[in-house]
């Protein structure tokens, strides 16, 4: 199933916004990462400090000490997490890491006994002093020889020291190392947020600036598709955008020469039609002939018909006309009545006022043409004005033959006329169609043809409310 986001993310401006804020949380994440690396490595070194402090300690004790109360101090000594034990060899072999060799010799040294040996080394938890096979210790403890070369970021591991005494045997120390706990790290939580709120409102206004100016492109363009007349794209923000916008003012200049020439060639042959056209009817008038002079009056009402509808194309879409706030209940109720005083039937359902920003003598005519296609081809219309949250609908329907799925967006052609659905006797230049969608689409809407549900023809008009 696909996902449907909601309106206010698809926005580029959104979207390179959010981009930049996960980039910077994961930046976060990151530092917060290593800092809590380094706090745990730096609790473990100062854990080894102190343990290997304890150890030495222990072990210059144990020197002075007469050998019956060996154990009984080593008893007392051990603790929760510090485990010490004799054997007759050390835990710990050389070869160990170097930061924890460096650390022995630096808290011998502390201790004042620079010339004693400690040896430290890291050991997995799992491997108790118990459960390790070797040489057994005085005590019952046993010691085998360990050589680890882990540093002190490995996760849960203990410390193992290895000390020489002064009868030849060895002190060796097990201390269970605990993690430190999680805790919230406030500041840079804090700072986080103070980062995170000022990158985005830094990006929000950058990116706005840089969108600015698409911005307007995509406006200047839904009014050049519209036929409209669109002002210059300003050549602002950034040279890609301001070469786009540079090529966009081009290209609308010369579409829109291309329009007006074409708009004044249509009104121009067809005024220029007009004078001829009459002055022909003129001289047929003087034929003797009737069944001649009917004939002849018939083709100028043809030659006539064309150089009116060619007028009406060259100025359908309506540009010059601005689009204001009109009444469509009131325009459909006017064009259904006068429908049916000419003794054609058209029915408009119960609405509610709806309004609606068109050019209105373009938009009237485009209705006009199409509710007089549905009563001559279908024999009636049946209109239907319906309001929904962003859109207006407008449907009218006949009882026609229709007009088959493969020709809907051909009808639409200048001068074409189809013979499968409509009859050459019925009349008409083949451009009603045309000229209505013109219209429609200059005051922002759209034109669809589709079944009725009785059979027929349905025209869906659909308006920005």
């Amino acid at each position: 199933m696909k996902l449907s986001w909601p309106i206010w993310l698809t926005g580029m401006r959104v979207r390179l916004v959010l981009v930049l804020l996960g980039t910077l949380l994961l930046a976060q994440l990151a530092t917060m990462a290593v800092l809590l690396d380094e706090r745990r490595q730096a609790i473990r070194a100062n854990v080894a400090e102190e343990a290997a402090a304890r150890t030495v300690a222990l072990a210059e004790a144990l020197d002075t000490l007469p050998p019956e109360e060996l154990h009984s101090v080593i008893r007392a000594a051990r603790s929760r997490f510090l485990r010490p034990w004799v054997a007759q060899q050390p835990a710990v072999e050389l070869g160990g890491a170097a930061q924890l060799a460096a650390l022995a010799r630096a808290v011998a040294t502390q201790m004042g006994v620079p010339d004693r040996p400690l040896r430290i080394a890291i050991a997995p938890r799992h491997s108790a002093p118990d459960t390790i096979t070797g040489p057994q210790g005085e005590n019952g403890d046993v010691a085998a020889p360990l050589l680890s070369r882990q540093s002190l970021r490995t996760p849960r591991a203990d410390l193992l020291l290895s000390t020489p005494l002064s009868d030849g045997r060895w002190l060796n120390a097990r201390v269970r190392v605990r993690p430190p706990p999680l805790q919230w790290a406030w500041p840079a939580l804090i700072s986080f947020l103070f980062a995170a709120l000022g990158v985005g409102a830094i990006a929000w206004y950058s990116v706005g600036v840089i969108l600015r100016p698409i911005d307007a492109l995509g406006t200047a363009t839904e009014r050049l598709g519209r036929g409209e007349h669109p002002e210059p794209v300003p050549l602002s923000g950034p040279p890609e955008t301001r070469s786009l916008a540079d090529a966009f003012n081009q290209m609308a200049d010369r579409v829109t020469r291309l329009l007006d020439d074409r708009g004044r060639t249509l009104a121009a042959i067809g005024h220029d039609l007009r004078s001829p056209v009459t002055a022909m009817r003129l001289r047929v008038e003087m034929v003797e002939d009737v069944e001649t002079r009917d004939r002849l009056n018939v083709c100028l009402d043809e030659i006539q018909n064309l150089v009116e509808a060619a007028l009406a194309l060259s100025r359908g879409a309506g540009a010059e006309e601005p689009r204001v706030a009109a009444d469509l209940r009131g325009m459909l109720s006017g064009l259904v009545d006068e429908v049916v005083e000419a003794g054609s039937h058209a029915t408009l359902d119960e609405s509610d006022l709806v309004v609606a920003e068109v050019r209105p003598h373009a938009f009237r005519r485009a209705l006009r043409n199409i509710v007089e296609n549905a009563v001559r081809y279908g024999g009636a219309a049946r209109i239907k004005l319906r309001p929904e949250p962003q859109h207006v609908l407008i449907e009218i329907e006949d009882d026609g033959p229709g007009v088959p799925e493969e020709d809907r967006e051909r009808v639409f052609e200048p001068f074409l006329r189809l013979e499968g659905s409509r009859s050459r006797d019925t009349g008409g230049a083949g451009l009603g169609l045309a000229i209505a969608k013109a219209a429609i689409e200059g005051s922002g809407g759209s034109i669809a043809l589709g079944d009725a549900e009785r059979g027929g023809l349905r025209v869906v008009i659909r308006l920005p409310r």
